[in-house]
C-alpha cells in the first residue's frame, strides 16, 4: 500500500497542573522539519585582533522549511500545527474558518502562511516569536508616492493650408483648397489617474451583491461593483491611505511599485540642428541613400513624405556626422540643445529673441476750420526668431524610446514695406519682417543610444543686397542709376540630429559623468575667505 494520509486528531484533553511533563517527542506525519545535514564547524583558535575577521562572523542562518501534505483539512488545526513545529505561540482571532487543501515540499513558514491565506480569508502579523491570525477585514495602510503635485495641459497645432484658384473675374470663387492639420494634445494627470486606478483595483468582483432579492430578481447577482474600501489620496504629502483587505493591499502595494518604476524613468535626449548650405552639384540635396548604401545609415522612414528619418549604425559623436554634412555643402550649426526628460512628460526648449516691429494706423479726420488732420498710432509687435523644440518621450521595457518630436526653426528672411494705403499715400515707409518657419512633426522609435537623422527640410533662399551712392542714390527714378543690387540664390537644407540616452542613475557619479568638466566645480559654490556673514550688531548709543 502506498504510504497513508495522515489526517489531524483534535484532541479534547485540557492541560492539568499537577501533571508532570514528559520529555517532548518530535511530532511526525505530514509535518516534517528539514534536519540540518550541514553543522556548523567549530573555528580554529586564531590569534586575537582588534577586529574580529570575516570569516568568524557567524553566518546567517537560513529559514527553517517545512513540509505539508494535507486534504480538506480545517484551517485552525493546520495553523496550530505549523506554530508547533515552528515553536513559537500563536494567536488565533475569532471568525476564522474554512477548509484548505495543500502539497508544500521544503516551504519556509512565511510561504507556507501566504499560500493558507490565499485558500482562507484570513491575513498574519508577526510579533517576535508570536504569529496573529486575524479575519481578512478591511484595515488601514500608507503608501508614499513621490510625485510632484502637478497637472498639464499640452496642446499643439501643426497646419497647412493651400488654396488654388483664380482671385477675380468671372470664375471668382471656383478654386480649391488643399489643408492639412494636426492636433496634437496631452493631457497629464497623475494624481486623478491613480485614484481612478486604486478605486478599480478595491473593487472586489468576486463577491455577491448585497442587492435584495426581488420578484424579477431571485438570484444571488454575482460579479457586481462592491468596494468595501476606501481610498484617501493627498498629492501634497504624497500619500496614499487604503482601508482594504489583505488581498486588495497587495495588489495596490503591485500597482504602485509598477507605476513607480515606469514615472521615475528618464531620458536625456540630445539634440543637434544643423543647416547645410549646398554647393553646386548638390541643389538636390544632400544624397542619404549612399550613405545607406555605404553602410552609415539604416533607412527607417520614407523618403516621399517631405522629411527622411534615419539611424545612424556606429556609436559616434553626433560631431562626426556634421563632418560627413561637409562633402555637400557648407555646414553650421544652429542649435545643441540637451534635454532631461521623465517618462510620457513633454519638454518644451525655447532659445528665441524677440523681434520687435511696429503697426502703424493712420486715421484722417477732416473739419471745417482746421482742414485735413492725420493721426498716425503705433502698436509694437514681436515675434519670436530662433529654436522652439518639444519634445514627448515613452520608454519601453526594452529602453528603446518613443519619440513625439516637434522642432520649430524660425528666421526673418527680409523686410517689406507695408501695404497699408494710407501710408504710402503719405509718404511713411513702415517695414515689417517675412519670417521663414521650417518645422518637422513626427513619431518615431529610437534604440537607446543610437543617433536618429531628420532631413529633408530644404528651403531656396535669396539674399538681397542693395548699395547706393548717398543722396543721389535717394532720388526717384533717376537714383536708380546710382544703386546697385546684388542678390544671391542659395539652397539650404536643414538636418536634426536626435539621440536618446535612457538615465538610470541621475548624479555626476553615474550617467551625467560626460557633463562633469563643463560644470563648476565646488570651489566656485564657495564663499570668498574675505568674505563674512551679516551680523546685526547693535548701534552705539550717544
Amino acid at each position: 500500500m502506498p504510504r497513508p494520509m495522515v489526517s489531524f486528531i483534535i484532541l479534547a484533553i485540557a492541560l492539568v497542573a499537577c501533571s508532570t511533563p514528559g520529555p517532548r517527542e518530535t511530532p511526525h506525519g505530514h509535518l516534517q522539519r528539514t534536519p540540518d545535514l550541514h553543522p556548523a564547524e567549530i573555528p580554529a583558535i586564531v590569534e586575537e585582533t582588534g577586529e574580529t575577521p570575516e570569516a568568524l562572523l557567524p553566518a546567517l542562518k537560513p529559514p527553517e522549511k517545512y513540509s505539508v501534505t494535507v486534504n480538506r483539512i480545517p484551517v485552525r488545526d493546520l495553523l496550530f500545527a505549523l506554530a508547533r513545529d515552528a515553536e513559537i505561540d500563536i494567536d488565533i482571532a475569532p471568525g476564522i474558518d474554512g477548509v484548505v487543501t495543500l502539497n508544500a515540499v521544503r516551504q519556509p513558514l512565511t510561504t507556507l502562511l501566504e499560500r493558507i491565506a490565499r485558500q482562507a480569508p484570513l491575513r498574519f502579523e508577526f510579533s517576535g516569536k508570536s504569529l496573529l491570525i486575524l479575519p481578512d477585514e478591511p484595515y488601514l495602510r500608507h503608501y508614499p508616492v513621490d510625485y510632484v503635485n502637478l497637472s498639464r495641459s499640452i496642446s499643439g497645432t501643426v497646419s497647412n493650408s493651400m488654396q488654388i484658384g483664380p482671385a477675380s473675374g468671372n470664375n471668382a470663387g471656383g478654386g480649391s483648397l488643399s489643408s492639412t492639420r494636426i492636433d496634437n494634445t496631452t493631457q497629464h494627470r497623475f494624481w486623478e489617474s491613480l485614484e481612478k486606478n486604486l478605486l478599480i483595483l478595491l473593487v472586489d468582483r468576486n463577491k455577491p451583491s448585497l442587492e435584495p432579492a426581488t420578484e424579477g430578481n431571485s438570484k444571488v447577482a454575482q460579479g457586481k461593483s462592491d468596494a468595501p474600501g476606501q481610498l484617501i489620496i493627498n498629492p501634497e504629502a504624497g500619500l496614499v491611505s487604503a482601508f482594504a483587505t489583505r488581498t486588495q493591499h497587495q495588489r495596490i502595494q503591485a500597482f504602485i511599485d509598477r507605476v513607480g518604476i515606469a514615472i521615475r524613468r528618464q531620458v536625456l535626449i540630445e539634440a543637434t540642428i544643423v543647416e547645410v548650405a549646398l554647393r553646386e552639384g548638390h541643389e538636390q540635396g544632400i544624397d542619404w541613400s549612399a550613405m545607406v548604401r555605404g553602410g552609415l545609415f539604416e533607412l527607417a522612414g520614407n523618403t516621399l513624405k517631405g522629411s527622411i528619418n534615419l539611424r545612424y549604425n556606429r556609436d559616434d559623436n553626433p560631431r562626426a556626422l556634421i563632418s560627413l554634412l561637409d562633402s555637400f555643402g557648407t555646414s553650421r550649426v544652429l542649435s545643441s540643445p540637451r534635454l532631461s526628460v521623465l517618462n510620457n512628460q513633454t519638454a518644451l526648449l525655447k532659445v528665441v529673441e524677440n523681434y520687435v516691429y511696429f503697426n502703424v494706423k493712420a486715421d484722417t479726420t477732416t473739419t471745417a476750420n482746421v482742414g485735413t488732420t492725420i493721426t498716425y498710432t503705433t502698436t509694437p509687435q514681436t515675434v519670436s526668431v530662433g529654436l522652439v523644440m518639444g519634445v514627448t518621450p515613452q520608454i519601453s521595457a526594452d529602453d528603446s524610446v518613443v519619440l513625439n518630436i516637434r522642432p520649430t526653426i524660425t528666421s526673418i528672411g527680409r523686410e517689406v514695406p507695408d501695404p497699408n494705403p494710407d501710408l504710402r499715400k503719405n509718404g511713411i515707409e513702415n517695414l515689417v519682417p517675412m519670417i521663414r518657419t521650417r518645422e518637422i512633426e513626427s513619431v518615431m522609435r529610437v534604440a537607446n543610444g543610437q543617433i536618429a537623422v531628420l532631413g529633408g527640410l530644404m528651403e531656396d533662399r535669396v539674399d538681397y543686397q542693395t548699395s547706393r551712392v548717398p543722396v543721389l542714390g535717394e532720388l526717384p527714378v533717376a537714383g536708380e542709376v546710382f544703386n546697385n543690387r546684388n542678390n544671391r540664390a542659395q539652397k539650404t537644407e536643414l538636418v536634426i540630429f536626435l539621440r536618446p540616452v535612457v538615465i538610470r542613475e541621475a548624479s555626476l557619479a553615474g550617467d551625467y559623468a560626460d557633463l562633469a568638466p563643463s560644470l563648476p566645480d565646488s570651489e566656485f559654490f564657495r564663499p570668498p575667505r574675505h568674505a563674512r556673514p551679516f551680523q546685526n550688531h547693535p548701534l552705539p548709543e550717544h
